[in-house]
Parts: C-alpha cells; sequence; structure tokens
C-alpha cells in the first residue's frame, strides 16, 4: 500500500496556479475594496521606535492602513481579526505552541522587551492589542473611505451603521469570516476585491466560495511577505 505524501498547505497554490495562466501577477490590481487579515499585518509591522501601545496603533498600523486606503479607486477597507474563545480547539491548539508573558495591555502600556513574535504567542495578548486596534480603526477617518474593523463577535465603524450583515458573528477565525466581508462588499455594488492574506487557507475559500459571491467580477489574494507580493486571482481559477 502507497504512502500518502507529506506536504506543505503552500503546495496548493501550485496546483491552483495549474488551472490558469492569466492568475498569477507581480503588479498591484485595480480594485475597490481590501479585506485584510489584521493579525498578518501585526505579526509583519513590528513596534519599530513605538515605545507604548498607543503609539504603535498610530504611528505604526494606522499609517499602514492609510496606506493602504491610499490607492485611487479604494473606497473600503476592511480590517478582520480572529476571535479567542476559551476552551475551544484552535485556543487549545495555539496555546499548546508556547506562551509569551501575558500583560496588562492598555494604550499607555510600554510595550515588552521580549521579542515581538514572542509576545504575540500569548493568546490574551493578541485578543487585548486587536481590541485595542479595532477601537483605533473606529475612530478613525479616512476621506471617501469606509473603514470596517471586527471586535469580537461585532463590526466596527466611524462611517457606516448599517452593518447587519456583518455583526453579530460566531466565526472564530479571519480566515472563514474574510468571506463574509467579501460578500457584504458585493452586496454594496463594489465589483473589484482584494483578500489581503499569508494563509494558504484563505486563498482556497476564495477559490471555493467565489461561485457564491454574485456581482464580484475580481476577486485577489494577495500573498506574500512585505518586500514582496504577488497577486492570484480567483475568477480566473473558477473559470471553465
Amino acid at each position: 500500500m502507497g504512502l500518502i505524501r507529506s506536504c506543505d498547505k503552500s503546495d496548493l497554490v501550485d496546483c491552483l496556479l495549474e488551472l490558469s495562466d492569466r492568475a498569477e501577477s507581480s503588479s498591484a490590481p485595480l480594485v475597490q475594496a481590501k479585506i485584510l487579515d489584521g493579525a498578518a499585518i501585526v505579526r509583519m509591522l513590528r513596534p519599530g521606535p513605538a515605545r507604548t501601545f498607543g503609539e504603535y496603533a498610530k504611528n505604526v498600523f494606522m499609517p499602514y492602513v492609510r496606506k493602504e486606503a491610499c490607492e485611487s479607486e479604494v473606497c473600503r477597507i476592511d480590517i478582520v481579526w480572529d476571535r479567542f474563545i476559551p476552551g475551544s480547539l484552535k485556543t487549545e491548539t495555539r496555546n499548546k505552541r508556547g506562551s509569551g508573558t501575558k500583560i496588562q495591555l492598555a494604550p499607555s502600556t510600554e510595550i515588552p522587551k521580549e521579542a515581538w513574535q514572542k509576545f504575540l504567542s500569548n493568546s490574551e495578548n493578541k485578543r487585548k492589542l486587536f481590541e485595542l486596534l479595532a477601537d483605533e480603526i473606529s475612530s478613525a477617518t479616512i476621506p471617501g473611505v469606509q473603514l470596517i474593523s471586527t471586535k469580537h463577535k461585532d463590526a466596527v465603524s466611524s462611517t457606516r451603521d448599517d452593518m447587519d450583515i456583518l455583526r453579530p458573528c460566531n466565526h472564530e477565525e479571519a480566515d472563514t469570516r474574510i468571506l463574509l466581508h467579501v460578500a457584504d462588499a458585493a452586496n454594496q455594488g463594489i465589483t473589484r476585491v482584494l483578500v489581503r492574506s499569508r494563509d494558504t487557507d484563505v486563498l482556497v475559500l476564495c477559490v471555493a466560495n467565489l461561485g457564491n459571491i454574485p456581482g464580484l467580477e475580481e476577486l485577489w489574494v494577495s500573498t506574500g511577505t512585505s518586500s514582496y507580493q504577488k497577486y492570484l486571482a480567483v475568477h480566473e481559477l473558477t473559470q471553465g
């Protein structure tokens, strides 16, 4: 009996790209909305000169969001966060990977000297940081751009109240919740959407669910690192 060959999830990307020779681009597409995986952004954006978490929110995180919104056709930015549910299988899996020192996190709290990734390995630290950043987004404004953030089961925004389709939401992971925000953008008449996430699961979910989201003409998934991005056209992968 043969054995199943083990592989990385990222190998799935190469398999999907075999479906179309027009599905991959190194140039950023023109889109109207961007749905961002908040945890992936936080892992990428180290504190740098920021001393406190309030400074991190204002001087590191929000400039990144504003940069994402600066393209001429972008009229909506969503930041989607993971939830942390005590006793859930996902939470237990996270805890088994190891945990940094838990701190009492507030805007005035000094960022600990331990490595950023070590700090983020503590689920409670991440939960409080994601909450703080969601509050920062909900009070921010960018002219001509709708800003939305998830916050636990809720969705918050300084520019929009009618978000019944987005809240309350019981999804634990951002992976699946991202699709809900893509569908809401399409429901608003947006036809070109970019999802920014480094998780292969998100790409697979987008490919599997695009046919269930009417109105979208283009759905892109951006993967890669801060210095190198590649853009995958989900609408090309689902043709035929």
